[in-house]
């Protein structure tokens, strides 16, 4: 339970890490009241080097979430 906040950035067809792991870690996360997000890379693998085609506001979004917590701990 005192965990830090937590951002998950994860392709759905992930073979490596399935994405499911993800949709139970922060289910886990949250159960626990650690504050869990995930990005969703709709059609994403493992590798990250797709997922700007894929999902071109992945980076605005886990910007926009660093910014955020970071700020809220000052």
């Amino acid at each position: 339970a005192d965990a830090p906040p937590c951002l998950l950035i994860h392709g759905t067809v992930d073979v490596s890490v399935l994405y499911s792991q993800s949709v139970n870690f922060q289910s886990r996360m949250k159960e626990l009241g650690v504050p869990c997000e995930i990005v969703t890379i709709p059609g994403g693998e493992h590798r990250l080097r797709d997922w700007q085609r894929l999902n071109p506001e992945y980076e605005h979004k886990m910007i926009e979430w660093l910014e955020r917590v970071l700020n809220a701990r000052q």
